[in-house]
Formats: structure tokens, sequence, C-alpha cells
């Protein structure tokens, strides 16, 4: 299993920055390179593209972790990512109704101790009619994925 180094840099920062007052989160990145979709679409870079998806869905599931219990701890393990839209051109990403957002991982939430609470396996799909309920869209980069974990978490 090959993880990034990325990863765990900032799950680490992450981990320091959200610990104080909340549950922890640690993401595994299995495999990146065969995901569906982590393409670049900008002039950025690959590598640099593949770090910004990344460090967004991180920090909106350090964000959705402050709603847990601080002696807590949750480990997802994505192994799959599909980006909202498609590439058009090689620059814009678009139809987000009409191409929504897969998400796969594993999850295991956990107590001070290591004890599992709960685990699973997720296969998440994003809506196809309209932006998900409760979200707007003038939100931020990666809107679409980040209300897919929002739901998934809530």
């Amino acid at each position: 299993m090959r993880l990034l180094k990325f990863s765990l840099i900032t799950a680490g920062l992450m981990l320091w920055t959200h610990s104080v007052f909340s549950a922890s989160v640690s993401i595994d990145w299995v495999n990146p390179d065969n995901y569906t979709d982590i393409k670049n679409p900008t002039s950025e870079g690959r590598k640099a593209y593949r770090e910004r998806v990344f460090g967004n869905l991180q920090s909106q599931l350090a964000e959705l972790a402050k709603q847990l219990p601080e002696d807590q701890h949750l480990t997802v393990s994505v192994t799959d990512l599909k980006l909202a839209g498609r590439l058009r051109g090689n620059k814009v990403r678009v139809d987000p109704y009409v191409y929504p957002p897969r998400i796969s991982f594993s999850y295991q939430l956990s107590d001070s101790q290591g004890m599992s609470l709960q685990q699973g396996e997720e296969n998440l799909t994003g809506q196809r009619s309209s932006a998900p309920k409760g979200h707007s869209a003038n939100d931020t980069s990666f809107f679409y994925e980040k209300a897919l974990l929002t739901d998934w978490f809530n």
C-alpha cells in the first residue's frame, strides 16, 4: 500500500491543530495514481493539483471532526476519488450535475484507548439533479466533494 508523504505531513499538522478542541482525524490516500479522476485541469502541475485537492478534503474532514468528542479519533482510507463534472479543454470542470462526485473509502472511529466505536466502508455518490440541500455552490473549491463528505458525516 503506497501512501503519499504529503498526507502524512498534512495529517500530522491537522492532528496537532485540531486535536486541542476536537477529535483528531487521519487520512490515508491509498494508491492515488489509480483514482478514477485526479487529473490536472490547470497549469499548476499534477502534483500541486493533487495536493490542493487532498488538502481541501482533509481540511473539510478536520472541520467536521470538531463535532465529535475530543477523545475520539477518525481514521479514513480513501481508495477512489471522482471529482464532480468533467474536464473541458483540460482547464475547467463543467457539468457537475451530469457527472456527480464519487468517493470510496473505509473509516474507523475509535475512542482514546483505541477501541473501535464505529467502522465501515462507503461508496458515496453525489446528487445528479442540483446542488446538495443546504449547500451553496458559491462556497469554495471542490464544493460538491465537500458537500458529499458533509452529508455523509451528518
